[in-house]
């Protein structure tokens, strides 16, 4: 079986890290890219997607609003998120909207893999 990840940032950097990430973890994974929320959004409405790799402060849409819309939408989708910003408050709302990790960037492969 083949699974998608959607990698949400606004950064191109860390979108293309988190992929590189992704396709070194030795698990069948296809990659998709969205700049910011509102494209997170519009994308989990045209594609399959099984987990997204997600930014919390972004231009546009916030990662903590885009996954609520996203969970709202599919609830068996896996929100994980990346982010600079290693904040009680941040990870408590992430928490509590079913992510299923949260990680503070940069990360590693060995994390990108347990996850």
């Amino acid at each position: 079986m083949n699974y998608s990840a959607l990698i949400v940032d606004d950064e191109a950097l860390e979108r293309d890290a988190i992929a590189l990430l992704i396709s070194r973890s030795g698990r069948p994974f296809s990659s998709l890219k969205a700049t910011n929320g509102q494209e997170a959004v519009a994308m989990i409405h045209e594609h399959h997607v099984d987990v997204v790799f997600m930014d919390i402060q972004m231009p546009v849409l916030s990662g903590l609003e885009a996954a609520r819309q996203i969970k709202a939408f599919d609830q068996q989708i896996i929100i994980v998120f990346l982010t600079a910003w290693g904040t009680f408050d941040f990870a408590k709302e992430a928490i509590q909207l079913g992510a299923k990790d949260y990680l503070v960037k940069p990360t590693s492969q060995e994390t990108i893999n347990a996850t």
